[in-house]
């Protein structure tokens, strides 16, 4: 049989169902944040990191005049290097069935399919077995127009294109996806790199130093250390590259701006309590004198206090059943939509049981401890102050002399300070007052300087460029082998092949990029046409 003390405490609730609703809205929309951020949070931690440590990348990679399988096998033996493979990379073009092109990004990879770093997941199809075989990354089949086991052709340079078969399909985690760099990336064989260029050579050596806690710094001593054994031998290094160890590219980005959220929804929570502990102390105020009759009765202050206590957890547990699901089904889809951008494969949006526990117990505990004074306040309350309404027969020397000072500067009529001398009678519950307004203020204010900032910054990064046009040059002339021209023939025709609408300003210079040779080039020049708030990137060619 349940007691009059419960009795009364389920008579209070049921006359205050708006203020309890109220309560469970706040916390369970406050949770529901904290949830979406927090389980999105841990999972792509992880599956970041699982995507990109199962491609076991390079901790070094070397640019050189040449390398082959012999030179690779003599540096895995060196001190500290666990592995060592060569390969290389072109620059090319996908020539499009419309006549349009598209940039490539080519691996030249001996014994496709058996790399041991930088390793690559095969989707779809076989490895090749022949020299006209490519293999493409899954998300460059849209951007090259390219089907499984269908020719495309590549072209690099002012070479003729040359048609190969497209084998397989491939996923790479540690590349952006290629709509994303408007660059179809496709993997070959040497003989194939022959075939495109007439250069079989390779000229990238990738390493494994062999700690998996070795820091960045001694990365880059161990690669000057192997620099200077090759440069010995007679190699030339012409470039080190040392990534951060063990870390996705794009992985420091994503997880700031992440903890930046999950801060976000902390204050959240904390603003929903606040909001709770506010209702829950008028609450309690309009039943001091049921609290005083209970304790008339025999009721103790620590009974009334878990009673209260009890009611305040069961709707916290109430508004953290009702967030989990919500928050769960928002953190997959924003992980989701995350994994898509990063080109990542999800493997599970299960969530570690510890970020499950933190939730129910913040959930939980956040809303009692803010609410804890007020509860305890009230039910300290003896029976005579409760029901004699201390706050009226009774006020304190500091409300009257403020209500004097107000009255007599006269900057408020008598009535409005009573007013505001009501107001400030119950000091608690005008700080948990100001507390929500301060922290809602702050979050609204953070967010727009965050907005502010992020846009300042992009367009500091615009106006920093400099130039609107790339153009690569895979061959140049020097000036005085052209006699002296300026080289501009190349962009001056390209402005005179654009419509009046699609015309660019060219005031603000051009980047060249020299290389050794001097044979007449293919050039591309990719723009970026506006297009609303996204850009549209265009590849166009022009022939010197």
């Amino acid at each position: 049989m349940i007691s009059t003390r419960w009795l009364v405490v389920l008579r209070h609730a049921r006359l205050a169902q708006g203020r309890l609703v109220l309560m469970t809205l706040a916390l369970a929309a406050s949770g529901a944040a904290l949830t979406t951020m927090l389980v999105t949070y841990s999972v792509l931690n992880r599956e970041v990191s699982r995507n990109y440590l199962s491609t076991h990348p390079a901790s070094v990679q070397m640019v050189l005049d040449q390398v082959d399988e012999g030179l690779a096998h003599t540096v895995a033996h060196f001190p500290s290097i666990a592995d060592a493979e060569p390969s290389s990379v072109m620059r090319g073009r996908i020539l499009l069935n419309n006549g349009s092109a598209r940039s490539a990004l080519l691996f030249v990879i001996p014994h496709l399919g058996q790399s041991r770093i930088n390793t690559v997941r095969l989707v779809a199809g076989s490895w090749p077995r022949s020299p006209d075989g490519i293999v493409l990354e899954r998300s460059a089949f849209g951007l090259a127009d390219a089907t499984l086991g269908q020719p495309i052709k590549v072209q690099v340079a002012n070479l003729p294109p040359v048609a190969l078969q497209v084998v397989a399909s491939v996923h790479d985690p540690s590349l952006a996806p290629a709509w994303q760099e408007q660059t179809v990336y496709g993997y070959v064989s040497p003989e194939a790199a022959f075939a495109l260029s007439g250069d079989a050579n390779l000229h990238i050596l990738k390493l494994i130093v062999e700690s998996p806690t070795v820091t960045q710094l001694d990365i880059v001593e161990t690669a000057r250390a192997v620099a200077q054994r090759l440069a010995k031998s007679g190699h030339v290094v012409q470039e080190i590259r040392v990534p951060p160890p063990r870390t996705h590219p794009h992985q420091a980005q994503m997880m700031t701006l992440l903890v930046m959220l999950v801060g976000f929804s902390v204050l959240g929570l904390l603003l929903g309590s606040i909001l709770a502990a506010s209702i829950m102390e008028g609450f309690l105020a309009q039943r001091a004198r049921d609290i005083a009759l209970l304790k008339a009765v025999g009721a103790t202050t620590g009974q009334i206090s878990a009673q209260y206590l009890t009611l305040l957890a069961a709707v916290a547990l109430l508004a953290t059943g009702l967030s989990l699901p919500l928050g769960l089904w928002a953190a997959h889809g924003w992980a989701s939509a995350s994994a898509a951008l990063l080109n990542l494969d999800i493997r599970s949006n299960a969530p570690p049981i510890r970020i499950i526990l933190t939730i129910v117990a913040a959930g939980l505990l956040v809303p009692l401890g803010i609410a804890l004074y007020a509860i305890l306040r009230t039910s300290r309350c003896t029976v005579r102050d409760a029901l004699g309404d201390r706050d009226i027969s009774r006020p304190s020397t500091w409300s009257s002399v403020f209500l004097r000072l107000l009255i007599r500067t006269r900057l408020f009529s008598t009535e409005a300070a009573y007013a505001l001398r009501n107001a400030f009678r119950r000091p608690g519950r005008v700080a948990l007052g100001v507390a929500l307004l301060a922290i809602a203020g702050g979050i609204f204010i953070a967010s727009e300087n965050l907005r502010t900032a992020w846009t300042a910054n992009i367009a500091a990064s615009a106006a920093q460029r400099h130039y609107e046009v790339e153009i690569d040059l895979e061959n140049t002339e020097s000036r005085e082998r052209r006699g002296g021209k300026t080289g501009q023939r190349p962009v001056q025709k390209l402005i005179a092949q654009q419509s009046p609408r699609d015309k660019w300003r060219l005031d603000t210079g051009l980047r060249r990029k020299a290389m050794p040779n001097s044979r007449p080039v293919m050039i591309g020049i990719q723009f970026c046409k506006a297009v609303g708030k996204f850009t549209m990137p265009t590849l166009v060619k022009v022939s010197t």
